[in-house]
């Protein structure tokens, strides 16, 4: 993602959010507002970045995806109000070794994956970022870099694959490991349709999706850009 200069003190035409923008012609700043949480209007996400190019706001909405929405959640069902149409989408959840959800972090380049017909860039999700189970900081991240496996929120990125949503609001009761498996596989009954980095697409496992995160001397997860493991 992109944050914009003003942040979450943005409204109306300081913030760059370009759906936002839209809801504002579509139904005024004071509705758009609603639509759009203070944690949302100033960032723009991959959908919003790639609207130009695609010219179809539907082919986000997973037709399985419950409640899918695209650009703007009009229902707001489950969702914090500051977070409303947060991610663009909540149909597909990027691969965030690859996209990171860090906005401070640098690019990295289509040339830097190795082996992109066996690196993921795309899955089905119900949020717009998501990690294995059991994330590391890979071995190609610098010193201080970017680190998934700390915190209470990264750790749980996988809970977001599939139709499982981990940023229910407000925040449910916890449940067991299996029964996020259960949501996860009501998308498409025990797999995930995925794309990789060579822009081929497959319908992996969602065991092996869910499960295949790096490790330390493994260098072959479908997750790891890098092929080279954990620090």
């Amino acid at each position: 993602r992109f944050n914009g200069p003003v942040g979450t003190g943005c409204s109306g035409a300081a913030c760059i959010n370009t759906d936002y923008q839209k809801a504002i012609t579509t139904y005024g700043q004071t509705q758009a507002d609603v639509y759009f949480g203070t944690r949302t209007r100033d960032v723009m996400f991959a959908k919003e970045l790639l609207d130009p190019y695609t010219k179809n706001s539907d082919m986000w909405k997973a037709p399985t995806q419950v409640g899918a929405w695209s650009g703007i959640d009009l229902s707001g069902a489950g969702q914090d109000p500051a977070f409303r149409s947060y991610g663009g989408q909540n149909s597909y959840g990027l691969n965030g070794y690859v996209f990171t959800p860090l906005a401070s972090a640098a690019a990295l380049s289509g040339t830097a994956i190795e082996g992109p017909s066996s690196t993921i860039i795309m899955a089905d999700a119900s949020y717009y970022v998501v990690f294995p189970k059991n994330p590391c900081m890979l071995k190609n991240e610098p010193a201080g870099g970017f680190n998934p496996s700390v915190g209470s929120s990264y750790p749980n990125y996988w809970k977001n694959l599939g139709n499982a949503y981990f940023f229910a609001f407000p925040t449910p009761a916890p449940k067991p490991d299996a029964d996020w498996m259960v949501d996860i596989d009501r998308r498409y009954s025990g797999v995930l349709n995925t794309v990789r980095a060579d822009t081929s697409a497959k319908a992996v496992a969602s065991t092996k999706v869910v499960n295949d995160a790096p490790k330390v001397g493994y260098n072959d997860s479908i997750w790891d850009p890098f092929k080279a493991g954990c620090q």
